[in-house]
């Protein structure tokens, strides 16, 4: 794995274009997010690959320390994209974007997630595997799993529902800071409540959910600090550099400092692109396509474990990594018009409601 990652490395090397005088004005814009989402997707894609192979190999020595050094840190853009997206939406599209996130943003990531575990049922039934009704049912609403990844979507959808009801509940023209405080409360509570059943991988990162709300809300004004010279702008990352490695060192003593760490890692991210521009189609690909690939990366390399394909961990991950963009695209293709469909469907539903 760990010549894997240099490959990847050197690949994301050649990909940069470096400013060092000045700020890329496009840093957050969708085309420069795509290729930095699409890098970590690749990440995630290395973490869930060792769950199925040997890791005990001196080759692998390296990777598996900076896998347990990141953790949970390649999701941390994520999140921090989605809210700082999800914001960026209501500001510009007003209150009818709010009321339309429980069908066009919950219900529409439910839906793709469904449909991938049915994928994953039929992987079962094919590998001899058996469910209780009970389990099914709860790995639908992503509580549960069959072998898919589920706890990011889960949380995703509580957050855009905290979205909603923040939003809802003011006036975001000039209630901004009461909406952001509520997904905040809203997110402190979610954290606290899955701290009782669940691993803390299940609600550590969300906190940089509401920090990219937040920068988005305060970006002008953030920039303005931050942005108004390259001695400050440098002075200011270091000083961001100091407070991740100190939280760092202790973020497994707490699960504040963990989502702490977590915000601190996303700020640099994002702070690193205004500087550094990433131009790489593959990478973009991986980006726009990212839930598809996410949620069905664990296919192929269920379905190839065990097998002769395996002894070779190299040829493994190309095959898997070629299945998955094969399948995502099948996906996409086929999942987005049965839910437009759907989606139709539902607006008739709602208008009638209304009507009535």
């Amino acid at each position: 794995m760990t010549y894997l990652l240099i490959i990847l490395c050197l690949i994301i090397l050649f990909s940069m274009k470096f400013n060092f005088a000045g700020i890329n004005e496009d840093y957050i814009s969708k085309n420069s997010i795509e290729p930095i989402k699409g890098i970590f997707l690749m990440m995630v894609f290395f973490t869930h690959f060792v769950q199925y192979i040997p890791t005990n190999d001196i080759h692998n020595q390296f990777y598996m320390f900076l896998r347990s050094y990141h953790g949970q840190l390649i999701v941390a853009p994520f999140l921090f994209y989605s809210g700082y997206g999800i914001c960026e939406s209501i500001k510009s599209k007003g209150y009818n974007y709010v009321k339309e996130l429980p069908h066009k943003r919950i219900l529409k990531v439910l839906f793709d997630f469904d449909i991938a575990v049915l994928l994953f049922y039929l992987l079962s039934l094919y590998q001899n595997h058996n469910y209780s009704v009970k389990k099914m049912l709860l790995t639908f609403l992503g509580w549960d799993s069959i072998g898919n990844s589920n706890w990011y979507i889960f949380a995703v959808l509580f957050l855009y529902l905290f979205t909603y009801l923040a939003f809802s509940a003011f006036d975001y023209r000039t209630h901004i800071n009461y909406c952001l405080c509520m997904v905040a409360v809203l997110s402190v509570l979610f954290s606290a409540t899955m701290a009782l059943y669940k691993d803390g991988y299940w609600y550590n990162t969300v906190y940089c959910y509401v920090a990219g709300m937040i920068y988005s809300a305060y970006r002008p004004k953030i920039e303005k600090e931050i942005f108004v010279s390259d001695k400050t702008f440098y002075i200011v990352y270091l000083c961001l550099c100091f407070g991740f490695v100190v939280s760092h060192k202790y973020w497994n003593n707490n699960d504040n400092i963990y989502q702490l760490t977590a915000v601190l890692f996303a700020l640099l991210v994002v702070l690193f692109t205004a500087k550094v521009k990433i131009s790489n189609k593959l990478f973009a690909y991986l980006g726009r396509s990212l839930f598809s690939l996410y949620i069905l990366q664990r296919i192929p390399m269920q379905l190839f474990k065990g097998t002769a394909i395996t002894n070779n961990i190299y040829i493994y991950f190309v095959v898997c990594f070629i299945i998955t963009i094969v399948i995502a695209e099948m996906f996409n293709r086929t999942v987005n018009p049965l839910w437009n469909k759907l989606h139709k469907t539902i607006l008739n539903l709602i208008g009638r409601v209304y009507i009535d």
